[in-house]
């Protein structure tokens, strides 16, 4: 689960999208995007992957930051890992 701001929606989602590749080469099984009703550029991000360890392994890779950088992800997102039960 990722949670936070970005500078411009349209900016973040076209580099979001252009990044499916990366995520599916790290298992990444299924994304859902949710973007807050009062502020657009508000996100909530839940990815589904196949292991707990190539989630980390890819939220802590440096071309991931790289990536955040050019979408124009703002200081202060929230990582989380959850489990399904």
């Amino acid at each position: 689960m990722v949670r936070g701001d970005v500078e411009d929606f349209d900016r973040w989602k076209q580099v979001f999208d252009k990044n499916a590749e990366a995520r599916t080469a790290h298992d990444c099984r299924r994304v859902r995007r949710f973007r807050s009703t009062a502020n657009p550029n508000h996100l909530l991000i839940l990815f589904d992957w196949d292991t707990e360890e190539n989630a980390k392994t890819f939220s802590s890779s440096p071309q991931l930051e790289r990536t955040q950088a050019k979408a124009g992800i703002l200081p202060g997102r929230e990582t989380a890992f959850f489990e399904e039960f």
